[in-house]
């Protein structure tokens, strides 16, 4: 439906006439012109045009796409275009070879296209698809136990991310996704940069735990790099954050970390406790997911070595499957 139509119909629903709508910003032959198709609209006018119309930008929005789901489907759709299809990435030794085959394949696909039509978002493509394969590779296979860096395949990402003035929720959660093989000294200088920008996250009406989410990633990402005092500072943050912005899964995710951090100290008999009272508490409150991840993570954090953590590295690598 074109958009002049659309107002006209939101316009006559509501029983309003041409004189109605119309104020000094606005007047009646313009708005008549516009419903006809005849005068174009710029966004300021549009929105200014929707409150006196009392209707909601994502009221419009729902209405002009006939009810289409937007939201995070769009942004997997977004996301698949720089990362490939979702992989499930198993600790299972007999699904190894075909992960790695599906891995190496996507990269492949996202070379040819960048190979046909070079541009910064084919390149981005190429070494985010790159980079899950090297992580798998490093982690699952070679055994190495830590993430891999790759300032080579990271340095594009940086350098768009840098240049943009804000950044929008796809490039919040790109940033995410290129975190695990950036140096870790650019990262959090990064970081520093979307936590600062966050008080615009609220109009994000899709993502209003991102500052949550970032915040978490973090804490996982220095529990990988083995660096517990930088672990234990975001996730001083993260409970600060919680304060002004309460969720009870990623409440349930700084208890978790929270255990990490006493074993790195010593004090199992605490981190147990926590753990054990983690799944209960997922349990309860029907969060089955997550009682299944803590249920899979207790006995590794309890009695494996801290670089096991890679066993139930969560970011952006999709499942984990418990071996049978």
């Amino acid at each position: 439906m074109e958009i002049g139509s659309l107002l006209r119909q939101i316009r006559t629903n509501k029983a309003l006439t041409l004189a109605d709508v119309a104020d000094e910003d606005i007047s009646s032959s313009y708005l008549s012109k516009v419903e006809r198709g005849q005068n174009d609209i710029t966004v300021t006018k549009l929105i200014h045009l929707l409150r006196r119309l009392e209707t909601t930008p994502e009221e419009f929005l729902y209405l002009a796409t006939n009810g289409l789901s937007l939201g995070y489907g769009d942004r997997d759709r977004f996301l698949e275009t720089y990362f490939g299809k979702t992989t499930s990435m198993s600790i299972d030794p007999k699904k190894i070879p075909q992960i790695i085959k599906a891995l190496k394949s996507e990269e492949e696909k996202a070379r040819i296209f960048f190979e046909k039509a070079p541009s910064l978002k084919h390149k981005l493509a190429v070494n985010g698809r790159a980079i899950l394969a090297i992580l798998f590779q490093s982690l699952f296979v070679e055994d190495r136990h830590e993430l891999p860096v790759r300032p080579d395949l990271t340095h594009v990402a940086e350098q768009y991310l840098q240049r943009l003035d804000n950044w929008g929720e796809l490039d919040l959660y790109f940033f995410m996704l290129f975190s695990i093989a950036m140096p870790a000294s650019t990262q959090r200088r990064l970081l520093t940069i979307a936590i600062k920008r966050s008080h615009y996250y609220r109009h994000f009406t899709n993502t209003p735990l991102l500052l949550l989410n970032l915040l978490e990633n973090q804490v996982m990402l220095e529990l990988t790099r083995q660096d517990t005092k930088t672990a234990a500072h975001y996730l001083a943050q993260l409970e600060k954050a919680l304060d002004k912005q309460p969720s009870a899964e990623f409440a349930l995710w700084a208890r978790f970390h929270q255990a990490e951090l006493y074993v790195r100290n010593g004090q199992h008999k605490q981190a147990a406790t926590l753990l054990d009272q983690n799944i209960q508490m997922a349990t309860t409150l029907k969060l089955r997911d997550l009682a299944d991840m803590f249920s899979y993570a207790r006995p590794i954090i309890l009695n494996e070595p801290p670089t096991s953590v890679y066993k139930y590295f969560h970011i952006m690598i999709g499942t984990l499957e418990e071996t049978a």
